[in-house]
């Protein structure tokens, strides 16, 4: 898990590590050792798990190394469709929540395409969550395989363009907009308009993320 949790971690200590103790890519960080029951082995795409695992831990890093992705899923190929308990969140959600790797978001969209549309307990399809990523490159890998994200909301009716604004991303605001012109007069079960929350996260004292966020209005 620690070797995980460090986007600077040399590959060569990866694989020393997977030599030693391959079971421990089984291991959640709160409940000890993962284990399917034969109906999840025969298939299910999302399986909730207590704690996290270490491949949960490298796909939520900024600046993953492909190499260790690759090398932790190797030990325990099921990780990739098993979620965590408390959010229901896959592996994919935590990497286009942070990840700004795009080979690493291609990696994990090739080997297991549903997570695509697979929604958290929330109801966030991964393209919502990107919406905290300042890399708007990670948008766009994200939509390709599903278009019809950009027109997503959660269970309480939050669109993109909320969370982009929640957020503070002018960037990926912009992007949302272009593509979808009409998105930020959209309400959620709420009756608010996505700019009803633009400062509700941002604190008084904070002048430059007030400034930014004047920006994206």
């Amino acid at each position: 898990h620690w070797a995980s949790a460090i986007d600077t971690t040399e590959e060569e200590d990866i694989k020393s590590i997977a030599r030693d103790r391959p079971v421990n890519a089984k291991n959640t960080h709160e409940a000890g050792n993962m284990k399917l029951t034969i109906e999840q082995q025969a298939g299910v795409e999302n399986i909730p798990c207590p704690g996290l695992l270490p491949f949960h831990f490298i796909c939520s890093l900024k600046h993953p190394r492909l190499n260790n992705v690759k090398t932790i899923l190797s030990l325990y190929p099921d990780a990739v469709k098993i979620s965590d308990e408390k959010k229901g969140w896959l592996p994919l959600h935590f990497a286009a929540y942070n990840c700004m790797s795009e080979d690493v978001i291609r990696f994990l969209l090739d080997i297991h395409q549903p997570a695509i549309y697979s929604q958290t307990y929330k109801g966030q399809l991964p393209f919502l969550l990107s919406m905290n990523n300042k890399r708007s490159e990670i948008m766009d890998e994200l939509l390709e395989p599903n278009p019809d994200a950009i027109d997503s909301c959660d269970r309480k009716g939050n669109t993109v363009m909320h969370y982009a604004t929640r957020l503070c991303n002018p960037d990926a605001a912009k992007k949302v907009i272009h593509l979808n012109p009409e998105i930020a007069k959209i309400k959620n079960f709420n009756d608010e308009m996505p700019i009803h929350k633009a400062f509700a996260h941002i604190r008084n004292d904070n002048k430059r993320q007030r400034w930014k966020q004047l920006e994206l209005l």
